[in-house]
């Protein structure tokens, strides 16, 4: 949250395929050899399938380099309707493709041309167990359709496992998708009885390369992945996957075709937690909302006659979170999914290959778990990230302790509520961002469980009731050094009111959660005016400089400090030209007793270098007790090349503060629809840092904080913490908070000694 004067701060196929030769064709079922003009075995009546189309053409790869020299930064970039400018204040008031066969059916899809043998191609297709239809606009549905043949391929057995991927492609992390698709051609060759099918839904935008024998596409493929090659099963056109009734119909299809012991369907794209995840850029950015989710989910097991998944998991940012889980437990045995952002490369696809023959669900996602640990330690991004297998059939013994907790919390809030906003301060939080616009206000639930239960004796039995059927549910879970305290779930969790979006009481399954949200933001409300927070001055006078830095304090009325949730130290450098503010950071300060508040700047300032330019950046930074690191978030601007729009990113890095090394660094895109997902940028765009700038009359902004950019070749950017000349005029504000959002701050004004 920004300093006080910062409130205005704008801101298909068969079961009997054809394979075809260069000269003729001969059925995989009954072995005729056939014409290569021929669409039907003379035999069997087996459908000749076609090669897969080449695809056109999408023009140059990504990261072709750059001229010399660096383009200007577009002309006014904090006009309305473009990043950062256009958002409200940073802190200011408080701190159809597959039709389904039932309800709700209804999907359209570019399918197979069915040609001029109509009748002909019906009967096959009844053979292969699915109906191929033109609806009205002349689009393909499929139909299911009782299956008139016993012959069943071996791949298509009914023993191992299916796993199917609904990959919404059609955004930035395209070049992500073709990674993941080998991943998972590499498990399929090691196992056996595995069936892997991909609903891969692509870009016109992002890269034009094409994914081993398949050439580039944009629309929505229907994919079997095998060892060596890909085989297309269907193209269907443009499709929307932010529609349930796509993921319905996918779900159909994919159980009735290749049918398993066991089943697993991954949904892979960005995500937000309980918003959802997507969106389809193609489809008007449309997003699967949680509810949607479930929707599709529901609709297409009842389809396909499967009680519910296996497993069920999300390849996306923020997905392991308990609204989620509440919302897809009718629907999945077991949940893999992260807590926290995570990185573009995501899941290690190569894992798969532990669901061979009858392997359980829990050693699956253990698998999960550790090779993408591992994958993510070897690209130097595992420092912060999250991985957690979660029993969906222990859900409602999570709901009746957290039920009693609430409860419990809720019957006395007034003597609660302070402790609830103190620990929800302190606890560890993901998808964070300097800009409340941006941030999620996901926190770890059994940190905030287990903080509550620590500090006051008599919820410390209700507290280990949660944690205990927390700690049942979670089987698993991986986590980096700086993220090492997570539990396993999220939970929604703004901490003031002002904060808090009105959509999440429209989420089902949550009550009791919602209800201590409504109870502790009444609460807050509620704080009277004498109880908030008040300095004894305006100005900071007890203020020094030593080897650590600045360090300054202020008094307040001790009867306050009851209600007070967290201090914070904002910092930055004055321009002597105008007497204007540039703030280069936050980071946590220290309540103390006797009414005191305290905090030490360092002095240093993040600086961000391309080797030919440098550029300071805004870093706001908190620290991780248990790992002795800090966890900073940078608001960032990306443009692609020749755009005088950019996107909104936020560079995440994590730092050892004892030799100031950088252990990790991440981008990661922020979409309009709140889903995160690694930022995939052409080295010819350009990246610059956004800080808040503030005004002699109390107005502010976010601005850039050059003319010019950085090129946006990120993996040779350069970060380092540098100390700032002497003589230079900094200022700082010291900054404390009640869990209502109330707030008061005092400032200092000083030159570097």
């Amino acid at each position: 949250m920004p300093p006080t004067d910062l409130a205005a701060v704008e801101r298909g196929g068969s079961e009997c395929p054809l394979v075809r030769s260069e000269a003729m064709s001969f059925c995989t079922n009954c072995g005729t050899e056939n014409s290569d003009e021929s669409r039907f075995c003379s035999d069997c009546g087996g459908v000749l399938e076609a090669p897969a189309p080449a695809g056109e053409t999408q023009g140059g790869d990504l990261g072709q380099g750059g001229p010399p020299g660096h383009p200007p930064v577009p002309p006014d970039p904090t006009s309305p309707g473009a990043g950062y400018g256009a958002q409200p204040p940073l802190g200011g008031e408080p701190p159809g493709p597959f039709p389904a066969a039932s309800p709700p059916g209804g999907g359209r899809r570019n399918g197979l041309i069915i040609g001029a043998v109509v009748a002909v191609v019906v009967v096959a297709a009844v053979v292969a167990g699915f109906l191929l239809l033109r609806d009205g606009d002349g689009q393909s549905q499929i139909s299911s359709e009782e299956t008139t043949t016993t012959t069943v391929s071996p791949a298509r057995s009914g023993e191992g496992w299916t796993v199917l991927v609904y990959m919404i492609g059609d955004t930035d992390l395209e070049p992500w998708a073709l990674i993941d698709i080998e991943e998972m051609a590499a498990a399929a060759g090691q196992a056996e009885d595995l069936n892997i099918v991909v609903l891969a839904d692509r870009s016109p935008d992002y890269t034009s390369e094409g994914v081993m024998n398949l050439s580039d596409w944009e629309t929505g493929k229907v994919i079997e992945v095998g060892g060596t090659e890909l085989s297309e099963v269907d193209d269907l056109g443009e499709v929307n996957m932010g529609d349930p009734a796509t993921l319905a119909d996918f779900i159909e299809f994919g159980v009735s075709e290749y049918p398993a012991s066991k089943y697993s369907i991954v949904l892979w794209d960005h995500g937000a937690g309980w918003p959802g995840m997507g969106p389809d850029e193609t489809d008007g950015a449309d997003m699967l909302t949680t509810a949607e989710i479930a929707e599709g989910l529901g609709s297409g097991l009842e389809a396909s006659g499967l009680d519910r998944f296996d497993m069920l998991g999300f390849d996306a940012c923020l997905m392991a979170n308990y609204e989620v889980a509440a919302a897809m437990a009718p629907h999945a045995q077991y949940l893999v999914a992260s807590e926290e952002l995570e990185p573009g490369h995501g899941w290690n696809y190569e894992g798969l290959a532990a669901a061979a023959g009858e392997a359980d669900t829990p050693d699956l996602g253990q698998e999960i778990l550790d090779s993408f640990q591992a994958q993510a330690e070897s690209e130097q991004e595992g420092e912060a990230i999250t991985l957690s297998v979660v029993d969906l059939a222990q859900m409602d013994a999570l709901q009746d302790a957290l039920g009693n907790w609430t409860e419990a919390v809720g019957a006395d809030i007034e003597t609660y509520a302070p402790t609830l906003g103190e620990v929800r301060a302190q606890a560890l939080s993901f998808g964070r961002s300097p800009d409340d616009t941006f941030d999620s206000q996901l926190t770890d639930l059994g940190s905030i469980v287990s903080g509550v239960g620590e500090q006051q004796s008599d919820l410390a039995a209700a507290s280990e009731e949660v944690s205990a059927a927390l700690e049942g549910m979670v089987l698993s879970t991986i986590s980096g050094p700086a993220t090492s305290e997570a539990t396993g779930l999220s939970v929604y969790f703004p901490p003031y009111l002002d904060l808090y979006d009105q959509e999440h009481a429209e989420l089902e399954g949550i009550e009791a959660w919602e209800g201590l949200l409504t109870r502790f933001y009444e609460a807050g409300e509620a704080i009277p005016e004498a109880e908030q927070p008040a300095f004894d001055t305006e100005q900071v006078s007890d203020h020094f400089f030593d080897e650590d830095g600045l360090n300054i304090f202020a008094t307040f009325d001790p009867s306050i400090e009851t209600n007070l949730a967290e201090a914070t130290i904002f910092y930055g450098i004055v321009d002597e030209t105008d007497g204007s503010v540039m703030f280069l950071g936050e980071e946590p300060g220290s309540i103390l007793e006797d009414g005191q508040a305290a905090a030490i700047y360092d002095l240093t300032f993040l600086q961000i270098s391309d080797g030919q330019d440098t550029m300071a950046a805004y870093a706001a930074i908190t620290f991780d007790e248990e790992s002795g690191l800090f966890l900073v978030d940078i608001p960032m601007a990306y443009y692609p090349p020749g755009s005088e729009e950019y996107i909104d990113a936020l560079l995440e890095l994590v730092v050892d503060p004892e030799d100031g090394v950088i252990l990790s660094e991440t981008y990661y895109v922020v979409e309009e629809e709140g889903t995160f997902g690694e930022l995939t940028a052409d080295p010819e765009g350009i990246v610059v840092p956004i800080v808040v700038k503030l005004y002699p009359d109390g107005t502010s902004e976010w601005v850039p904080t050059s003319d010019v950019g950085l090129y946006a070749d990120l993996p040779n950017l350069s970060y380092e913490f540098v100390p700032l000349d002497p003589g230079t005029e900094i200022y700082a504000e010291l900054q404390i908070t009640d869990y209502g959002g109330n707030f008061d701050s005092v400032f200092v004004q000083d030159a570097v000694p």
